[in-house]
């Protein structure tokens, strides 16, 4: 779980300094806050590029929750952003790779209870999509922002031989807000 944590951190600071290296344009860096579903409240960070007129965008989102000390939750998406009519506002696409994990200590959940006698191991749900959403920003310094999409499993792994598959949901959506300097 922590070398997944790791790898999605170094993608963000390769991502930002990649970022500072490009020509920038007026307001070029957002940096928001989303909720919904499957990241519960992610940071998303996004750059829009000179490219295509300043309709392209490369966008990362991420969050991570431990809600209970038996449980950790860890979503990251990475992608692009084509705005379709003006260069960073209005309608876009997003095409991303998505990373779910889930991990779950049940000696911990149940600890001191009936069930622990049955159920003590870890078990740990890794899904990767890819994610096909339908998007729409306005603002300018403040902005908001909604998505509505889905995730296309390409893989998943699962750590306990006899559970069976997750059955995630695609369903993609989410609401937003931020920042554009």
């Amino acid at each position: 779980m922590h070398s997944v944590m790791f790898r999605t951190f170094t993608v963000i600071l390769l991502f930002l300094s990649i970022s500072c290296q490009v020509n920038a344009q007026e307001r070029p860096f957002r940096v928001g806050i989303k909720v919904g579903v499957p990241e519960v409240a992610a940071l998303s960070l996004e750059y829009l590029t000179p490219l295509m007129e300043q309709k392209l965008a490369a966008a990362v989102d991420g969050s991570y929750f431990a809600p209970t000390s038996g449980m950790e939750y860890m979503y990251a998406t990475i992608g692009a952003n084509l705005y379709f009519s003006k260069p960073g506002k209005g309608f876009y696409g997003h095409l991303g790779y998505g990373l779910t994990s889930m991990t779950v200590n049940f000696a911990q959940l149940t600890e001191g209870s009936f069930w622990a006698l049955f159920y003590n191991k870890d078990v740990n749900v890794t899904e990767h999509k890819v994610n096909l959403k339908l998007g729409y920003r306005s603002g300018r310094s403040v902005y908001f922002r909604g998505e509505l999409g889905f995730g296309l499993m390409v893989s998943e792994q699962i750590s306990d031989p006899n559970a069976t598959s997750s059955g995630s949901f695609p369903l993609l959506l989410n609401l937003g807000m931020g920042y554009s300097f």
